[in-house]
């Protein structure tokens, strides 16, 4: 039986679905299921994307089963922040900021947020690049620099800069994410399409960014 392929279009519409109507919160089980399909695109890259790959699907059971056990509270990113970091005293008080989250959903929805930023970069600046371009691992380090390299041990630094070598060609990677053939590759679609992943990535990294922040979450170990 032939593995599922990678669909972005799938990812696009759970990132917009998860964006909730008010304008600011966000919906835990839509964004999980568009971190779902992009673990697809993970385990199809292999070696190179081995040191998102296992973390991403580690954190995807924690947060499903939190969700499972708990929906009232782990509905949306806000809903989850304000049951783990806060309490509400008895008396009807105003809510008292907890020590540390009471839980592990904040902290590990914090490891997809960095790890979302970091694919937006890439994606997109490879999207950007000349179709003859050879620098996709050059792409790719600088992509991590920008993001996920600071929360992560000089050790894992050193084996995704190694791992960067193994970039498939632009045309193959961009096959792979569009699941189209690199001899047809319609580079009109990928543009369109990049910057429809941009703009819903911006929009859904933008709110959780904003939450934590408000509630000082973002340096969480």
């Amino acid at each position: 039986m032939e593995p599922v392929p990678f669909n972005i279009t799938s990812v696009l519409n759970h990132f917009e679905e998860s964006l909730t109507p008010d304008q600011r919160d966000v919906n835990l089980t839509k964004y999980v299921n568009a971190f779902d399909e992009l673990s697809r695109l993970f385990s199809m890259l292999g070696v190179v994307f081995s040191f998102v790959e296992t973390d991403v699907t580690d954190k995807i059971r924690i947060l499903r089963t939190l969700h499972d056990t708990n929906s009232v509270n782990y509905n949306t990113v806000l809903e989850m922040i304000d049951y783990e970091c806060y309490e509400i005293p008895d008396t009807g008080d105003q809510r008292k900021r907890r020590p540390e989250p009471s839980a592990s959903g904040t902290r590990t929805l914090l490891r997809l947020h960095r790890s979302l930023d970091f694919l937006a970069i890439f994606i997109t600046s490879v999207q950007q690049s000349s179709p003859d371009d050879s620098s996709v691992p050059e792409i790719f380090r600088a992509s991590y620099h920008k993001s996920l390299s600071e929360h992560h041990t000089w050790f894992v630094r050193k084996s995704v800069q190694l791992a960067s070598y193994a970039m498939p060609s632009r045309k193959k990677l961009l096959s792979i994410i569009f699941d189209s053939d690199e001899e047809n590759l319609d580079e009109a679609h990928v543009k369109e399409m990049c910057d429809r992943f941009s703009e819903t990535m911006k929009h859904v990294y933008d709110r959780v960014q904003s939450m934590y922040k408000e509630a000082d979450l973002l340096s969480l170990p």
